[in-house]
């Protein structure tokens, strides 16, 4: 289903794209560890109709297993509404009723000549810097080929961006080469 969405995506808009997300909830061990696996169970329902909710007729949403979620957004947007919409998501989460949560997302930007898989691993790699960096945050990323040098630029998001240094597709953010995982 991915592939075929990717396929019948339009690239027509210079400054607009869809995107790829991984989604992971921050302390969820902690989370089933001190309230129990059902207060968890609650916590992964909720969080999956919040994606729902802001996502709603934009993409397709689906849950990986244990606390990671992902989404291929098809409809084109700006970077600025992705973060709007990415925001509005982290701020609904720590309003669940099942207990409040944060979490950290990892963001490519949808381009047509990669597959899902490519982008899956990309969003995966921006993942893992918005987790290094402290959680509760999302981090844009820009697609690179797995057959590369294994180089990542890394864009901050989640409103702490400041003194932009480079722009392309999603628009202004602070470039950090790191080596991949």
């Amino acid at each position: 289903m991915g592939e075929e969405l990717l396929g019948n995506m339009r690239f027509e808009q210079k400054d607009k794209t869809g995107c790829f997300f991984i989604l992971d909830i921050d302390s969820f061990k902690e989370i089933n560890d001190k309230y129990g696996h059902p207060a968890g169970d609650r916590i992964l329902r909720e969080t999956a109709g919040k994606l729902k909710e802001v996502f709603e007729n934009k993409g397709i949403i689906g849950r990986l297993g244990g606390d990671e979620f992902v989404a291929l957004i098809h409809h084109p947007m700006s970077r600025a509404e992705i973060e709007k919409l990415l925001n509005q998501l982290r701020e609904e989460l720590k309003e669940l009723k099942a207990g409040a949560v944060t979490c950290s997302i990892g963001v490519i930007p949808v381009e047509k000549q990669y597959t899902v898989e490519e982008l899956y691993r990309s969003a995966d790699r921006v993942l893992y810097e918005a987790k290094k960096r402290g959680k509760d945050q999302f981090v844009f990323g820009y697609h690179f080929p797995a057959k590369t040098s294994g180089r990542l630029s890394v864009f901050q998001g989640g409103g702490k961006r400041k003194h932009p240094e480079r722009s392309r597709m999603f628009g202004e953010g602070k470039n950090i080469a790191k080596e991949g995982r």
